[in-house]
């Protein structure tokens, strides 16, 4: 990431407080946009929806807080990317899934050729 790219944080960044917490921070490139996790207190946004690959896309930390078509989630700790059920597209975007490292919209793109 630099520093020009746009983040989406989607919720959850860490348990830690205070200065733990800064360290990781200060390392981390881009504009970052806070979707509010379930362990967050300060986020302020809830959701939001984006265009891309053609598609609206919500991005949300809980996938089942969303009833749009497209989503992009965290929340979900298990070890699956994408999820299509018969009503959804669900990206799961946490990076205990993507090797532990952020994903750009291009690598969902590809992983979404493949599904």
């Amino acid at each position: 990431m630099t520093a020009d790219d746009v983040v989406f944080h989607l919720g959850d960044f860490s348990l830690a407080k205070g200065s733990e917490v800064k360290k990781y921070m200060d390392r981390l490139n881009g504009t970052i946009i806070w979707i509010k996790g379930n362990h967050d207190s300060k986020t302020i946004i809830k959701d939001l929806t984006i265009q891309f690959g053609g598609k609206m896309w919500q991005l949300v930390h809980e996938p089942q807080d969303s009833a749009w078509e497209f989503v992009l989630h965290g929340h979900v700790h298990t070890n699956w990317k994408i999820r299509k059920t018969h009503r959804q597209t669900l990206v799961n975007v946490g990076v205990d899934v993507w090797n532990y490292y952020p994903i750009t919209i291009k690598e969902i793109i590809e992983a979404m050729k493949d599904e």
